[in-house]
């Protein structure tokens, strides 16, 4: 936050929140999309990855300047983890692109 009006010095803060590429997969294809990612079920896979260059990466979604972009993303399968990290990377790369500041926020699940 320290940063942050840093760069914003005396202007208002942007902040805007948007699902994560998981949640947004989920609400569209159903409660059963995660098991199938985390069986690495191809057509979820192909999916998945459609959604996330239609929606997250859009630029027409990202404000220009320093304003944050908040994720907000469910928790990730274990199985899946490293096709998310993927995923989210060039979601970073794309909000940095732009000029935003990404964040992401995970529901805390004591099971994990």
């Amino acid at each position: 936050m320290h940063r942050l009006r840093g760069t914003l010095r005396n202007s208002p803060a942007l902040v805007i929140g948007l699902p994560g590429p998981l949640r947004i997969a989920q609400q569209l294809f159903g409660q059963d999309l995660l098991r199938e990612l985390a069986a690495g079920d191809d057509e979820a896979l192909d999916s998945f990855e459609t959604l996330v260059e239609i929606s997250c990466l859009s630029p027409g979604v990202l404000p220009g300047g320093s304003a944050p972009v908040i994720f907000d993303e469910l928790d990730v399968p274990v199985e899946f983890l490293p096709n998310w990290q993927e995923t989210m990377v060039a979601v970073w790369k794309t909000v940095r692109f732009h000029g935003a500041l990404p964040v992401l926020s995970n529901p805390a699940n004591p099971a994990n």
